[in-house]
């Protein structure tokens, strides 16, 4: 005879009321490792809420972890340095109520945020390590002055950024953002990295994130920071200005159109005052390689390039081992294409002092020729 086990319904209840939701003491809130900020006396291990008017702060060595957690924050929470939150779920599920999150330090990891009708996350990072790995479904708000900001999977566009100097956000996995655009989203300094590449689709406006590229030259969108081909591209059919930034595109071989790209089934106007970075660094072969070598940069699905009037800043490459200065071919405008004209070697650091030396010495034997 088999025997199957029972649970007994108030064995049952128990287990349910251990996982229960804690709240926030609603007297001001207080450390998060201290039991008097809880309703209770108790810190939570499952899922908790930081009420209305409440403030908890979680300072270095608090620890909370649980991967299928549930976290509600209708007051505010503060990650200092030296803490860790990990959840599933950051939620605000109250109509016409901000929930802050400021990261001052630390490490919050978060599948994604979800927020009910009306219900708004504003997250303030100034320092520390966000990881989403699925953004949202809903309304947030980024104000990024520093950290690191990770955002994968998908997202929406309804999503608000403010971007200042000191922010680094990086989108991985594919990411792909969709919805309405009509968000207010500003760039104001700071980096913006593709770690893989990145869509933009389904956009109901008529502007999109794209705008994000037009507010400040201090602006840098890094389309890859990984070692092979990613792109930057939206399915949007209008024409997309970038007036001020930088963008940086990889180039990864001598191969044809081995390097990043940014890509658009419409068009960019993109302005004198926008600057391609392209960066060669540790390229194998050798400079004969390269000359001639062509990269389509960009690529228009209505192949009209004639409004792309940025300039090209290639720095110093390193090919072989060998550092070189890059000079190019700019065909943006007529087909979306670079191509390297030429590779200068870089004199080594002794040869520049060899010949500086050689140099004085030769001024000093006409001083004395003219002096005689």
């Amino acid at each position: 005879m088999k025997y199957i086990p029972l649970i007994s319904a108030s064995l049952m209840a128990l287990c349910t009321a251990s996982q229960a939701q804690v709240l926030s003491n609603g007297t001001g809130g207080g450390d998060f490792s201290s039991g008097s900020t809880w309703v209770g006396g108790s810190v939570p291990i499952y899922n908790f809420e930081v009420v209305a008017g409440d403030t908890v702060t979680a300072n270095s060595g608090t620890t909370y972890s649980y991967e299928n957690g549930f976290i509600n924050v209708i007051g505010t929470l503060t990650l200092n340095s030296g803490s860790s939150i990990t959840a599933n779920r950051l939620n605000n599920g109250v109509t016409s109520t901000t929930g802050v999150v400021n990261v001052n330090g630390g490490n919050l990891r978060l599948s994604r945020i979800f927020n009910g009708t009306g219900g708004l996350t504003t997250v303030n990072q100034t320092a520390g390590l966000v990881e989403l790995l699925d953004l949202s479904a809903g309304r947030e708000q980024f104000n990024l002055s520093g950290g690191t900001t990770t955002q994968g999977s998908t997202g929406s566009i309804s999503t608000i950024y403010h971007l200042t100097a000191g922010a680094n956000l990086i989108y991985e996995n594919g990411f792909k953002l969709f919805g309405s655009s009509s968000n207010g989203t500003t760039w104001n300094g700071g980096s913006v990295t593709v770690n893989n590449s990145i869509n933009i689709g389904n956009v109901t406006a008529t502007t999109d994130f794209f705008s994000l590229l037009s507010s400040n030259s201090a602006n840098v969108l890094n389309i890859s920071s990984k070692t092979s081909k990613q792109t930057f591209s939206t399915s949007l059919a209008n024409v997309l200005s970038i007036d001020q930034a930088t963008i940086q595109f990889d180039i990864y071989s001598a191969a044809l159109n081995d390097s990043d790209q940014l890509g658009s089934a419409g068009s960019f106007n993109i302005s004198s005052d926008v600057q391609f970075a392209i960066n060669g660094v540790n390229l194998s072969g050798t400079a004969e390689d390269y000359i001639g070598a062509t990269y389509q940069l960009l690529d228009f699905g209505n192949e009209n390039y004639s409004a792309v009037a940025a300039t090209l800043d290639g720095g110093t490459w390193t090919i072989g081992g060998a550092d070189y200065t890059v000079d190019f071919t700019n065909n943006l405008a007529t087909d979306g294409t670079i191509a390297i004209s030429s590779l200068t070697p870089v004199p080594e650091p002794a040869t520049i002092g060899l010949l500086t030396g050689m140099t004085a010495l030769a001024v000093a034997g006409l001083r004395r020729r003219y002096r005689s």
